[in-house]
């Protein structure tokens, strides 16, 4: 389980931050799914026997984009045991459109990554060299 501990962060996001994780959950054993029935393909020894895997790892892969219904509601990603990258992206814009003061990009760099929270506290973002990409 993700624990935020982060001096930076708000008590917004420390507080949405174990309840994502949970969240995306399926997602990840989705993606572990995948990468086993990778190495099957990989493995296999006929056509036939690879197309069943390439099946079922598209079918994986469309249920991490958009969710699946595996509870048979008629909705895919109705709960979070279904979600997809579509649910947990509103669910991380839900926890964004709650920050207060609201959340605004850093619009200045400095020497080091160094940036000034809107709070007034000055922290190095370690991650700058990651966004340039």
């Amino acid at each position: 389980m993700l624990l935020l501990r982060s001096d930076d962060a708000t008590l917004n996001v420390q507080k949405a931050a174990p309840q994502f994780a949970s969240d995306s959950t399926r997602v990840i054993e989705r993606c572990d799914l995948i990468v086993l029935l990778s190495k099957d393909v990989q493995s296999s020894t006929s056509v036939n026997e690879a197309s069943v895997s390439v099946s079922e790892i598209a079918k994986l892969a469309q249920a991490n984009l958009s969710g699946d219904d595996s509870n048979g509601d008629g909705v895919a990603g109705s709960v979070p045991s279904e979600y997809g990258l579509v649910q947990l992206r509103k669910e991380l814009e839900a926890m964004i459109a709650r920050e207060n003061p609201p959340y605004v990009t850093v619009d200045q760099w400095y020497l080091f990554n160094l940036v000034r929270l809107p709070n007034g506290k000055w922290v190095f973002d370690k991650f700058r060299s990651r966004r340039q990409h």
